[in-house]
């Protein structure tokens, strides 16, 4: 929690602070980006992941667990997409979605549980989690010059997550018994969001976006953090191509009548993507 907390406000900070600086400087030129009503944006992701997950039956005091224990790759390629409709001068929609999906298989070396089935020391384990993420936020332009933006606002972040376990025993080259856990869950969170923008000539820019929320009502109780910087390089008036690092953090518990599902989700990596602007 301290992490998401530090990294927000630095984050809203740093992206104040380059207004505060760059407020002063006599405009030279306008960027598109600043203008196009609609921008398109297709790219991809290089992920390093760190997650637990969890599915408690009835009370039981299973702990989580760590999928890179049972093999599941930490690095995963993810694409993205998003799309920006600026609906009035200082006004915007944004939509965006990414996923991520990794598996794995390990024979395992301790027993665990996970939605009231045991998996025991010995299985070979064939393990496969998707977490795909879906928001939609409005901002308002809080401050705008030729060259600057500065948007504050909020919106919805939906998480999807998919996770499953099958465990087989043999003997000799036979399999003898499986077990098999399976999970499907649909995380609503709302969310607050900070983006600034800056362009350094009409071709070259630079943006920093951050999230963060935390909502505990009725059966989730979770927190979510975000932070992206990115630049990109206009080479034609409508077109430009950029790169970037995201950070990702995810913390959610649903508690039902019979299960508590948690997953702890951390992962960060670079961004290569293609831009769209008319």
């Amino acid at each position: 929690m301290y992490w998401r907390v530090k990294t927000f406000i630095s984050s809203v900070g740093f992206i104040i602070g380059i207004f505060l600086v760059t407020g002063s400087i006599q405009a030279q030129s306008i960027h598109p980006a600043l203008t196009d009503k609609h921008t398109l944006t297709l790219g991809a992701y290089d992920l390093e992941s760190d997650s637990k997950v969890g599915a408690r039956r009835d009370g039981s005091d299973a702990g989580d667990i760590e999928l890179e224990d049972l093999g599941v790759d930490k690095d995963y390629v993810s694409w993205m997409l998003g799309y920006r409709w600026r609906f009035a001068d200082r006004w915007a929609l944004f939509l965006n979605a990414n996923t991520y999906d990794v598996d794995g298989e390990a024979e395992i070396s301790e027993s665990f549980e996970y939605e009231g089935n045991t998996f025991e020391a010995g299985l070979k384990l064939e393990s496969a989690f998707t977490a795909d993420s879906y928001i939609i936020d409005i901002l308002y332009s809080v401050y705008k010059n030729d060259r600057a933006e500065l948007m504050l606002g909020g919106g919805v972040h939906a998480l999807d997550f998919d996770i499953s376990f099958k465990g087989t025993a043999f003997i000799g080259d036979e399999s003898r018994s499986e077990t098999v856990s399976s999970d499907d869950l649909l995380a609503p969170m709302p969310n607050l969001r900070a983006t600034g923008f800056y362009a350094f000539s009409p071709k070259w820019s630079a943006q920093g976006t951050v999230g963060w929320l935390r909502v505990n009502v009725d059966d989730w109780d979770g927190d979510y953090a975000f932070l992206n910087l990115r630049t990109d390089y206009r080479f034609a008036k409508r077109f430009g191509v950029g790169i970037g690092y995201q950070i990702t953090d995810v913390d959610v518990t649903y508690s039902g009548k019979r299960f508590e599902h948690t997953y702890d989700i951390q992962y960060d990596g670079p961004t290569l993507y293609l831009e769209y602007g008319f």
